[in-house]
């Protein structure tokens, strides 16, 4: 099903390209090297690329966790995601190498797509290429691309689906033939079908646009500007009325306490919490993670994408729905891992409120006939705040320091440790003490022992089973009897504080790859003791 609705996504934006030119025959120089750019971008990468060619230290890991959660990491899995998430982790599962490695790769590319044609909108909204270019300077330098492109997020996967519904609505929207009609609610239920099994939250805006789509093709638009300008006029008349405001102070002063005796988990409950001030963190957190500027367009963006709200605001409503609801999940912006996780899979509307904002500045110069000079002024300002905290982390170790920069951290720098010991001993089976996560929420995690083996290997799932009696060696032949060589790592679960020491894994003289950790903990449930200390020693 997952394949067949690709299929059909790309065909309906396709019969909107091919519409949207035909409704102007100028365009069709610009569509042409928008799409030889992708076909040339596509060909050379998939003929003069392969999996090893990307650096170790550029895999990144945002799922937060321990060991374990690394390891699963590594082996291709460990992401939240749905169907359409397993459908694409399983292209990249099978085959030589590390699957993180492969699915990197793949993610590297399916990025660079994502560019050009983010640079191709940029240049329409903002009717210039030099604009455009410079805005989709922002998109590559911007630490969510980055850290989407090399980590297991299915960021880059959910902006072009993004980017597919875009071009569709744009190509056939407000059309009145019957075959339009049809191809796009059947392109766009596509998309959304894509958006929703990829990650269930992006429902929200799949239903929103619908619902949009749906209603014009049912009502004349004559008639929705009359019911909407009739509601308008009504608010503004509960407004001049004092028992409005009354009403409206007592009903936000009683659902907080609705919500509590309501039944269902405290995340879902936070998110109707009309009162949580936590809603206004959404400036100071995108702020954080790309830089001022952007942080300023993108509010623009919002504020121009509500005041036009007869034709865009789908796009400011469904970003802070989702938001609202990550910045919930991340608890106010304090769970780091959470944090650049969810700002990378909002990377794509994100980056579509930053041209709003500049598209909002062009249409109040052009009402207010402000001089010629001011967008050279506003570009002055603008380019370094927004340019600022962006650096261009293309190069293996050009790495921003920041709290927010490549997420420094023991469970990074052991994710990385580990992909480079299964490229060294491709044929070798490991095995390690690990922590598995509790079952019982209220159990706190750093208090846990290592209590179970990990079996792992380049090309092999990760196995595990409960830590008995039995020596590692013992563990290796039961769970892999193929292997030809056999190491046992000492990972950083062993250096977990209230967690019991490892010492019986190997004596010191058979110790190699000894590596020590900076102990940057980053992952708020868990701390370590110092030092923190990797290595690997043939299995006793």
């Amino acid at each position: 099903m997952t394949f067949d609705a690709h299929v059909i996504a790309l065909a309906s934006a396709l019969i909107a390209l091919v519409a949207w030119v035909g409704s102007d025959t100028r365009r069709a120089g610009g569509v042409a090297l928008v799409v030889s750019a992708v076909a040339a971008w596509t060909a050379w990468f998939w003929m003069s690329t392969t999996p090893e060619d990307i650096p170790i230290s550029w895999l990144s890991g945002l799922q937060e966790g321990t060991t374990h959660k690394s390891l699963q990491l590594l082996a291709g899995d460990g992401a939240h995601g749905g169907s359409n998430m397993s459908f694409l982790q399983s292209w990249w599962r099978t085959g030589d190498g590390l699957p993180l490695r492969r699915w990197v790769h793949a993610h590297v590319w399916l990025t660079g797509v994502d560019w050009i044609v983010l640079v191709a909108v940029a240049c329409s909204v903002l009717g210039s290429v030099l604009r455009g270019l410079v805005a989709g300077l922002v998109f590559a330098v911007a630490p969510t691309t980055f850290l989407a492109a090399t980590s297991e997020s299915p960021a880059a996967a959910l902006t072009a689906y993004l980017l597919l519904g875009v071009i569709t609505w744009a190509g056939l929207g407000g059309r009145t033939s019957r075959f339009a009609r049809v191809v796009l609610i059947v392109g766009l239920t596509a998309v959304g079908a894509l958006l929703t099994t990829t990650r269930f939250e992006f429902a929200a805006v799949a239903l929103l646009a619908m619902a949009v789509v749906v209603l014009t093709m049912v009502v004349p638009r004559d008639r929705i500007d009359s019911v909407l300008e009739r509601a308008g006029a009504r608010v503004k008349a509960w407004a001049a009325e004092p028992r409005f405001w009354k009403g409206l102070l007592a009903f936000v002063l009683i659902w907080p306490v609705i919500l509590m005796v309501l039944p269902g988990p405290s995340e879902i409950k936070e998110l109707f919490h009309v009162t949580n001030p936590e809603i206004f963190m959404i400036p100071v957190v995108a702020a954080s993670i790309w830089s001022p500027g952007a942080a300023g367009l993108m509010t623009l963006g919002v504020c121009f994408g509500l005041w036009r709200w007869r034709t865009t605001l789908l796009l400011p409503l469904s970003t802070i729905v989702l938001f609202k609801s990550y910045i919930v999940s991340a608890h106010g912006g304090s769970a780091q891992f959470e944090v650049m996780r969810y700002a990378t899979l909002l990377m794509g509307p994100c980056y579509l409120l930053m041209l709003a904002g500049w598209w909002g500045f062009e249409q109040l110069a052009r009402q207010r006939a402000w001089p010629a000079w001011w967008r050279w002024a506003a570009a002055v300002v603008l380019v370094p705040a927004t340019l600022a905290g962006m650096p261009v982390r293309l190069l293996p170790g050009a790495y921003d320091p920041s709290p927010y920069g490549p997420l420094p951290g023991v469970q990074q720098a052991e994710l990385r440790y580990i992909a480079g010991v299964l490229e060294e001993y491709p044929d070798c089976a490991l095995i390690t003490p690990v922590t598995e996560r509790p079952t019982v929420r209220t159990e706190s995690l750093e208090h846990r022992a290592p209590n179970t083996w990990a079996v792992f290997g380049r090309g092999r799932n990760v196995r595990t089973e409960p830590r008995g009696g039995d020596s590692p060696s013992t563990v290796l032949s039961r769970l892999a009897p193929e292997s030809t060589c056999r190491f046992v790592l000492h990972s950083t679960t062993c250096s977990l504080v209230g967690a019991e020491p490892c010492p019986e894994l190997a004596p010191a003289e058979a110790r190699t790859h000894v590596q020590h950790l900076q102990n940057i903990p980053y992952y708020r449930h868990v701390e370590y003791r110092d030092p923190v200390v990797v290595w690997i020693a043939p299995a006793p």
